[in-house]
């Protein structure tokens, strides 16, 4: 019974080990210094499948967007941010398909799962 236990707890500490890792290594590669421009991915997505849909998101450019990075470079100045761009916007592929719902009061793993689902949303 105590072997059993022992085995248990080192399995649960594990993974609560596994998942705090995971945790902080997104939480790494997310945060922003500053140092370079962030890239700001726009996915257009075409909802309702139709053809003048498909022909406004096939002409959007990054030009369209330049309120956005002059917003950002005006907020920056005011932030003392050494960048001259602090954004720098990447229009991607059309994507036919609607991510994932989010799910009704998730539980941290449903969370978890969730995100997995939607960081792969434009690669396919």
């Amino acid at each position: 019974m105590r072997k059993r236990l022992r085995i248990t707890l080192k399995v649960v500490i594990l993974v609560l080990l596994l998942i705090f890792l995971v945790y902080r290594l997104q939480s790494e590669s997310i945060r922003v210094d500053w140092t370079e421009s962030v890239v700001l991915r726009i996915y257009p997505v075409n909802a309702d499948h139709s053809a003048v849909t498909s022909a406004y998101l096939n002409q959007i450019t990054p030009a369209d967007f330049l309120d956005v990075e002059r917003f950002f470079q005006r907020e920056a100045r005011n932030y003392h941010l050494p960048l001259k761009s602090p954004v720098r916007i990447e229009i991607q592929p059309v994507l036919n398909d609607l991510p994932p719902e989010v799910p009704q009061e998730p539980s941290i793993i449903e969370s978890f799962l969730w995100g997995g689902e939607n960081a792969f949303v434009g690669c396919v």
